[in-house]
């Protein structure tokens, strides 16, 4: 076995102590054995694999796979995981992308996918870049920016791939755990972030294979969805979409307004849970 295996079983060892009964409520313990067990996860150069919502393989990064990342979002990761064994050329058009992990999904899936990622925080964009350390980085693209009804600049997606990497180059940004930060449209006085619409960065059409968009942009949701029309009426598009029913009157919207708005584009909504917020699963409909 190599190194890199026999961490990650130790990995799984650990995660299965952790969770087991009886032991889940020792938590001074388990705040005492943390900086040693993340040292051993360190010891790997080859990544260490880690199973996301209990049943999707991918590797990352020792310092990122310390989290309880078996329970994430189970029901939307096995869906996002699903269509893209159904479409395998998929391109995914993760709005809110974070620190990557559907990005990283995406890309460790298929070896024909694409992805592009959006945040407005360009430490998440460096954090995606390093989530994805032991994936082929080449169908990977970030862009820098909001993601709403309006564009304020002419900019193509191919020009704000481009503008993003010179960022990236020029900063100091290492993309660590803890540098990253939520940003938030209604709150952002920044005008150097860039707002986006994706029909205006796609003017001249969408590319001609199925789009997947993952959006999860804390009360946004309906501002994505009217600056992406074009989009909608594509016949194989898929939304994979995080509602924030507290954040959307921000923006004078409600989850009955954003179901309106994908009804009325020819949407079927699947709600796969609610936890924090609500995921849902939009098709076209049949």
């Amino acid at each position: 076995m190599t190194l890199s295996s026999v961490i990650s079983q130790f990995r799984r060892s650990a995660r299965a102590i952790r969770e087991a009964p009886g032991l889940r409520g020792l938590k001074p313990i388990w705040l005492l054995l943390r900086a040693p067990y993340k040292w051993i996860l360190s010891l790997s150069s080859q990544g260490v694999e880690v199973t996301l919502a209990r049943s999707v393989r991918v590797v990352m990064p020792p310092r990122f796979c310390a989290g309880n990342w078996e329970d994430y979002e189970i029901q939307e990761v096995q869906r996002v995981a699903r269509w893209l064994d159904e479409n395998p050329r998929g391109l995914v058009l993760d709005v809110g992308c974070s620190v990557g992990i559907y990005c990283l999904i995406a890309l460790s899936r298929s070896s024909e996918s694409e992805v592009i990622g959006f945040d407005p925080d360009l430490s998440s964009l460096k954090a995606t870049q390093n989530i994805c350390t032991f994936v082929d980085k080449k169908r990977l693209h970030v862009i820098h920016g909001f993601v709403s009804n309006r564009q304020e600049n002419p900019k193509s997606a191919e020009e704000a791939i481009q503008s993003t990497g010179a960022a990236l180059s020029r900063s100091s940004l290492t993309g660590e755990l803890g540098t990253t930060e939520y940003r938030f449209l209604e709150n952002e006085s920044d005008r150097s972030i860039p707002v986006y619409a994706l029909d205006k960065l796609w003017t001249n059409g969408y590319p001609d294979r199925p789009i997947l968009v993952k959006s999860d942009v804390e009360g946004a949701e309906q501002l994505v969805l009217e600056g992406a029309k074009a989009l909608l009426n594509r016949r194989n598009t898929t939304l994979a979409l995080s509602i924030h029913p507290p954040a959307l009157p921000t923006h004078g919207h409600s989850p009955a307004t954003v179901r309106r708005l994908l009804e009325d584009a020819g949407y079927q909504i699947e709600i796969l849970a609610i936890d924090h917020e609500e995921h849902w699963w939009c098709e076209r409909k049949k």
